[in-house]
């Protein structure tokens, strides 16, 4: 976002809070608007969490490995995601129908219990949008790295859905 759409951006949303302060009773859809802030509230977190990993990539030299094991980390949340369990299925499920590197930038941006512990509009906005944000932000060619590669290779357990982890 440009520096003049972020400003005007917050000036809308400062005219939405006025607006909402000083029409009272005038038919305002408190609840609507308190889903719609809810939603964006949402959308903020996780751009905030994506952000932080898109600068890591753009600033990390592809000849050398990511800080703080990043690339570790991936491998063990491609392994949560593909992994035969009854706990978390449900998430596991919407991940893997993510596409690689959808799935690489989520392993790099949160932790396993990261997953587990994120707020449900939060998670479905991750899985929802993810894919949209790599294209635009044009992240998959910094995510080709050895170290990251490396980590997704090696066959460390048995998936539950062979097929998908293959296609993966």
């Amino acid at each position: 976002m440009s520096l003049t759409s972020a400003s005007e951006s917050e000036r809308k949303l400062d005219e939405v809070k006025s607006d909402c302060w000083h029409n009272g009773d005038s038919g305002l859809d408190i609840d609507g608007v308190l889903q719609r802030v809810s939603q964006l509230q949402a959308q903020l977190e996780v751009r905030k969490v994506l952000q932080k990993t898109e600068k890591l990539l753009l600033q990390a030299p592809s000849d050398k490995a990511l800080p703080n094991q990043q690339a570790t980390r991936v491998k063990h949340f491609i392994k949560f995601v593909f992994e035969r369990t009854d706990r978390w299925k449900e998430r596991q499920t919407q991940l893997r129908r993510l596409e690689c590197d959808a799935l690489k930038i989520c392993g790099l941006s949160y932790t396993i219990k990261g997953i587990h512990e994120l707020a449900l509009a939060q998670f479905e906005f991750l899985v929802t949008n993810i894919t949209d944000f790599v294209r635009r932000q044009r992240l998959s060619e910094y995510l080709y790295r050895d170290d990251i590669d490396r980590g997704i290779q090696a066959k460390f357990f048995d998936p539950e859905d062979e097929a998908a982890f293959k296609e993966f």
